[in-house]
């Protein structure tokens, strides 16, 4: 999601923590931070042991969305999010603010179905010789996070150091 944010640009790094671990060491809670050129910075912590916990909060100076299912959406025909635009604090005594709450519905089809889609069509043009295919929007957006999660991955085997990602999109050292 933090990828999306920023338009599908790599961070410069990230620091990641991990909390819990099965047997074979995979993560099972983790914590992340992530850092963009210009000060921006995305935080996100991931868990495979809290119940159904699944939200997605982005805010910036005046706006926010807010997703309450956004992994696996609690309806395969539609999904809703929170949109808050034009938020600011109102007076100190008021303790309130002003702006405007819309909440949005969204039909769609089923995102796992989309995927599957999207990837089958993939594969059948590179099958049929378009190599084309491979240079796309998927292919793309698919690497860069998998640059992020080998970079998080890094941070955690080095205690949370925090690790760079260069401009080609590899992994680098400690930042």
């Amino acid at each position: 999601m933090s990828l999306w944010t920023f338009n599908w640009e790599l961070p410069q790094s990230v620091k990641a923590t991990h909390w819990k671990t099965n047997d074979d060491g995979v993560p099972l809670e983790f914590d992340a931070i992530m850092f963009w050129e210009g000060g921006r910075i995305a935080t996100f912590d991931c868990s495979f042991t809290v119940c159904w916990r699944q939200w997605v909060d982005i805010a910036g100076e005046h706006s926010h969305i807010m997703y309450d299912d956004f992994v696996l959406a609690s309806s395969p025909k539609e999904c809703e999010f929170l949109f808050y635009d034009k938020v600011k604090p109102t007076e100190p005594e008021a303790r309130g603010l002003v702006g405007s709450k819309v909440l949005k519905k969204v039909e769609h089809n089923c995102q796992e179905q989309k995927m599957f889609e999207d990837f089958s069509e993939i594969v059948l043009k590179v099958k049929g010789g378009d190599a084309s295919a491979l240079s796309g929007f998927w292919p793309m957006i698919t690497t860069r996070t998998q640059t992020v999660m080998d970079a998080l991955m890094k941070s955690m085997e080095k205690d949370g150091a925090r690790i760079a990602i260069n401009s080609d999109g590899t992994v680098g050292g400690k930042a």
